[in-house]
């Protein structure tokens, strides 16, 4: 080839300085035969033709909208408006799905920021009183025959499986105690199930594992108490709060009693530095 015919052809550094790429660039699509010189000169240049300038301004704009090599080789071979509009929507419809994941992401950091810095503003083995929205639970049964291990397997398959789309699910998973062994301060030896909040948009029409419910917790006053340390060394001395809290305030307890850890082994070694609250629905005496 003449040097005259050699003009019509870019080299690396020309091609890469119009793009605004480097030329190690030009070699990774080599190597993964995207893209290769229309010639090597004896002297080791790689020159590409003007075609290969349109082939590779495709390239750089399917690359920019992060397609992968493999679907972009494909498509050099076989042009065609159908399958440009084709790559375009199933990357939209991939954008979407990764916006929506991002977005559950971004809810469960703020549901933890959120928690962990309740230590600054919340006295610590006060009773409160408060008011609670409507809130779908789900909750995994336990039997008084479950061991040790057969609950940290089952509280594993409530945290890890509880509803299909599992990314929605806040892994915060608290516990229900028997509200008349707890306010009288018997020995809390079991609990009667793992529980966590549903996702706000649940779908009713899914229905969990077996051995898990899906219900309401209602709407109106609730007395709730932050304390440390773990619930089981704390259980009497929170009860016996509560129970004060009930009667200065003529009150009666309903339901269960709900215990939900805010900050745990995820943040502590130490069991002492653990954060947990108790959550029970009141009314007013009759």
């Amino acid at each position: 080839m003449t040097n005259e015919e050699k003009q019509n052809y870019f080299t690396a550094g020309e091609l890469a300085n119009i793009f605004g790429i480097s030329k190690q660039t030009l070699l990774y699509y080599d190597r993964m035969g995207l893209f290769s010189p229309a010639f090597v000169g004896e002297n080791g240049y790689r020159h590409y033709s003007m075609h290969q300038y349109m082939d590779l301004e495709v390239i750089l704009r399917l690359r920019a909208l992060n397609i992968s090599i493999a679907l972009i080789k494909q498509y050099l071979g076989n042009r065609s408006k159908e399958d440009f509009v084709n790559i375009l929507e199933s990357k939209r419809q991939e954008s979407e799905k990764i916006i929506q994941e991002n977005q559950e992401i971004l809810k469960i950091i703020g549901s933890f920021s959120s928690n962990i810095s309740v230590e600054k503003q919340t006295p610590f083995y006060q009773p409160l009183l408060t008011w609670r929205k409507e809130r779908k639970l789900c909750a995994t049964l336990t039997t008084d025959a479950f061991n040790g291990k057969d609950r940290v397997m089952l509280f594993t398959r409530h945290s890890e499986h509880t509803f299909e789309d599992n990314n929605v699910l806040d892994k915060t998973v608290g516990w229900i105690i028997d509200r008349e062994a707890f306010l009288s301060h018997q020995p809390l030896r079991n609990t009667i199930a793992f529980f966590s909040y549903a996702p706000d948009k649940y779908d009713d029409s899914k229905k969990p594992e077996e051995g898990t419910e899906v219900y309401t917790l209602p709407v109106g006053l609730y007395v709730e108490v932050y304390f440390k340390g773990t619930f089981y060394e704390n259980a009497t001395i929170v009860s016996k709060s509560i129970e004060q809290f009930l009667q200065a305030n003529d009150l009666q307890a309903l339901g269960e009693v709900y215990v939900l850890p805010i900050e745990n082994h995820l943040l502590h070694n130490d069991p002492n530095r653990y954060i947990n609250k108790i959550f029970l629905q009141v009314q007013k005496r009759q």
